[in-house]
């Protein structure tokens, strides 16, 4: 087997391990803080940006949201505080009479990671991730700052943080944010790293096929000139 074709076989396998893994039981879902905590690092090594609330949301994904929420730009005191930094528009998912509620779904392969620009962190922030076939996790705010050791939990409204959560291998189908109980969880600039579907991976293998065939055509054209 040449060179090309080996390269081809080791990431035909190491595409199907990823998306076997899709079925793995989520381990430890771990949280830290990218860059220097701005908007304008938005994304870690892979990430795409799949919902800004400015722009149309990322193909292969969705959206829904359940009062009471708010997604525009400004702040309302009592209720919600823009996340400082923050370029447009943002969303504040609020607690009143009933829970409000904010959900990003893939309708792909999942995704391994989340990152997401979140303002004046308290201990009622809530999010939940839903595993393809493992039992979802759900992280309250003191979880989410690792005990308060990456940020306060105190609903200061002058901080702001790109926080990313790590599901140590496991895929995510989607991710609903939640303030449990009482004020709001803000939030802007969502990014994921996605999980391509089967069918992608099945093209991508077929195109080294190709691209290996064409390579030994034009070797054996070589030798018979």
């Amino acid at each position: 087997m040449n060179r090309f074709l080996k390269t081809a076989a080791f990431a035909a396998a190491a595409s199907f391990a990823i998306a076997g893994s899709a079925n793995a039981a989520p381990g430890d879902v771990t949280t830290t803080i990218l860059g220097d905590g701005s908007y304008g690092s938005y994304a870690g090594a892979g990430q795409i940006m799949v919902q800004d609330f400015d722009a149309a949301l990322a193909s292969g994904y969705d959206f829904g949201a359940t009062d009471p929420f708010f997604i525009g730009t400004g702040s309302s005191d009592g209720l919600y505080a823009a996340p400082p930094g923050t370029p447009g528009k943002y969303i504040a998912v609020q607690s009143a009479d009933t829970d409000g509620s904010a959900t990003l779904t893939s309708l792909g392969g999942g995704f391994k990671d989340f990152s997401l620009f979140m303002g004046s962190p308290d201990t009622y922030n809530s999010i939940t991730f839903t595993f393809f076939n493992a039992p979802s996790v759900t992280l309250n705010g003191t979880q989410i700052s690792n005990g308060g050791t990456l940020f306060s939990t105190t609903g200061d409204q002058s901080l702001a943080y790109r926080v990313n959560f790590n599901f140590g291998g496991a895929i995510a189908k989607s991710v609903t944010l939640q303030s449990i109980g009482q004020n709001a969880y803000e939030s802007d600039g969502w990014a994921v790293s996605a999980v391509p579907e089967p069918a992608t991976w099945a093209m991508m293998i077929a195109g080294f096929g190709l691209a290996g065939a064409a390579i030994r055509r034009r070797r054996n054209i070589l030798a018979v000139a």
